[in-house]
């Protein structure tokens, strides 16, 4: 009795810490415990709830021990604390992204007293439902040090099986609930199977179970169910307590957000120490996270919270100084970011988290495509709220589809997030994220030969990555990437094999600016054909290379004074006679020679 006092005066002295808590809630909880019967705090009207009205608990039996309700709680997990570096991480919970208050070394915990003292919340919602106000408050114990269990339920323990404790107030409108959860970690590993019903903890409330696949075993009490729920907004107006004796362990909510008159609490207890947590309890882990099954509480853009996380010890007096680590036991998280550093106050550990707005902006650096979701920058990006707030529930997809021709390269610019797959499939993180893409021209590329033979094949020379490529050309189509605006070269013109007689030449650009494009290089199979003049006169055309099959028609001319006397051809398709002018047909290399008398 003497420590339940203590407990109370200890929680009115919270309540007048004025520098914690607002003008305005401090007002409305002073009077919830001082004023007379009957009288209710004047607070604005939310929909389902209105604190001005009392509502009596929504069992027939509302004692400060556990009611009849029963509810099923799926609990978190264990991890270590990280004590090697305070750095502040995104989200707070999630295993071990929180700030953590432990005792003095050499001291034990009897009590934490939780508060938080909120600005600009207006409101919250689960990330799994989508549903508003649900959330829970957790005061977790010894976090990834878990203690050990040597006696329970009138038998010896296994040695390697430990334990720890959550200390739970649940809000899932229109209900709220308190309960604990018991953790005996390793024991089904051991004896295959968890605790039998002659081992509940008194009280009641749902049987040991066990955690999904692992190998821990979780107990539920029946707790107190009540209503109405508290809305997110009333956080600030709430505290709440957990305690262990050597004869019990309880909670304890309070705060005129409750609705419950003169007291504004509601207690429920367990009339043993079911794991013993009074020998071992050394950190405490409070804060307001998801509700079960890791799921996240997210809060407005703007929200802020003052944590503070107060240890008392077996006798309810406050530590001299309380000391902080990194670490968590929950696996449920907000969308708050922790402060850099965490102030310590003389008998708490005191620290602040707020959130940034969730925004995704996705586009198009360069080349030809699209991103979708489609959040351009210029209209503000995706938000939180985009979709009724379900568009950010893990995962989010975003794609790049690259238009005819082109090809998807890269995310160009990345902010936020780190990602090398298209589609990138991410959990959103609290800060904004820009996800660009950057799309290369494709080039479908291949040769042809006019007019027969065999040459070598031409090189298609390219940049890709900023790096020069090699493709050797063939008569069918291929296609190769390239980078937007890069150079490219088809090599070399005329093709290998050619000589001073034959040749297999282009007169295309073999030579251009990348882009999306289906280009064939045709190379023409040419002969050379050599004119002369034997005599005093002259021939036409002059000796060059004609096309594979090409009928020239050559012509002599003899000077003033002299005559044509006829044309001598070596080369099939050549001539040989006194015909002129006279055709002839290139099917190989032709040398023509005018006599002139």
């Amino acid at each position: 009795m003497e420590l339940k006092l203590e407990r109370l005066n200890l929680l009115n002295r919270r309540y007048a810490r004025g520098f914690l808590l607002s003008a305005f809630s401090l007002l409305l909880i002073s009077f919830s415990l001082v004023s007379p019967a009957g009288y209710a705090p004047s607070l604005p009207a939310t929909a389902g709830f209105n604190p001005a009205v009392q509502v009596p608990l929504q069992n027939a039996n509302t004692t400060t021990t556990s009611s009849a309700t029963t509810t099923t709680a799926t609990a978190s997990t264990t991890s270590t604390p990280t004590n090697s570096s305070i750095v502040a991480p995104a989200n707070s919970g999630g295993g071990s992204n929180d700030w953590v208050a432990n005792a003095p070394a050499g001291t034990l915990i009897g009590e934490v007293i939780g508060t938080l003292v909120t600005s600009g919340l207006t409101s919250e919602k689960s990330r799994a439902s989508g549903a508003a106000d649900v959330y829970s408050l957790q005061i977790n114990s010894n976090l990834g040090n878990t203690f050990p269990v040597t006696y329970f339920g009138g038998k010896e323990l296994a040695s390697g099986i430990t334990g720890w404790e959550q200390f739970l107030y649940y809000n899932s409108p229109p209900n709220g609930q308190i309960f604990i959860e018991y953790w005996l970690d390793g024991y089904y590993t051991v004896y295959g199977s968890c605790p039998p019903a002659s081992e509940d903890p008194p009280g009641g409330g749902v049987g040991w179970f066990r955690k999904g696949t692992s190998g821990d075993c979780i107990f539920n009490t029946t707790g107190l169910s009540f209503t109405p729920d508290v809305p997110a907004e009333y956080l600030g107006l709430l505290t709440f307590s957990a305690y262990a004796t050597s004869s019990e362990d309880g909670i304890q909510l309070c705060g005129a957000a409750l609705g419950r008159g003169a007291s504004g609490c509601v207690t429920t207890s367990v009339p043993a120490s079911v794991l013993g947590l009074y020998q071992y309890w050394d950190q405490s882990e409070f804060n307001v996270f998801g509700i079960n099954n890791g799921d996240q509480a997210i809060f407005n853009s703007g929200t802020t919270i003052t944590v503070e996380n107060e240890l008392l010890n077996g006798k309810g007096v406050s530590f001299g100084t309380a000391q902080y680590v990194i670490g968590g036991a929950t696996l449920e998280s907000n969308n708050l970011n922790l402060a850099s550093t965490s102030s310590q106050g003389a008998t708490y550990v005191e620290f602040t988290e707020s959130n940034a707005v969730e925004t995704l902006t996705t586009g198009v650096d360069s080349g030809s495509g699209s991103v979708s979701p489609n959040c351009p920058k210029g209209q503000g990006g995706c938000s939180e709220e985009f979709g009724s707030g379900s568009f950010f529930k893990t995962p989010v997809t975003v794609t790049a589809t690259a238009s005819s021709g082109w090809q998807f390269a890269a995310w160009s610019t990345q902010t936020g997030i780190t990602c090398s797959t298209n589609p990138c499939t991410f959990a959103m993180p609290l800060n904004a994220v820009t996800l660009k893409a950057a799309f290369i021209p494709v080039m479908t590329v291949s040769y042809a030969i006019l007019g027969g033979g065999t040459p070598s094949a031409p090189t298609f020379n390219y940049v890709l990555n900023g790096a020069v490529n090699s493709l050797t050309l063939t008569t069918t189509a291929q296609t190769v990437s390239v980078d937007l605006g890069s150079a490219w070269s088809v090599t070399p013109n005329p093709l290998g094999g050619s000589s001073s007689s034959q040749q297999w030449y282009s007169t295309q650009a073999l030579t251009g600016t990348a882009s999306a494009s289906t280009i064939v290089f045709i190379f023409q199979h040419q002969y050379y054909l050599t004119m002369k003049a034997s005599g005093p006169g002259t021939v036409t055309p002059s000796s060059g290379w004609y096309n594979s099959g090409a009928k020239v028609t050559i012509k002599a001319t003899a000077n003033s004074g002299h005559k044509f006397k006829s044309w001598t051809g070596k080369g099939t398709g050549s001539y040989t006679g006194t015909k002129n002018p006279t055709t002839i047909t290139m099917n190989a290399a032709i040398t023509e020679t005018a006599t002139f008398t």
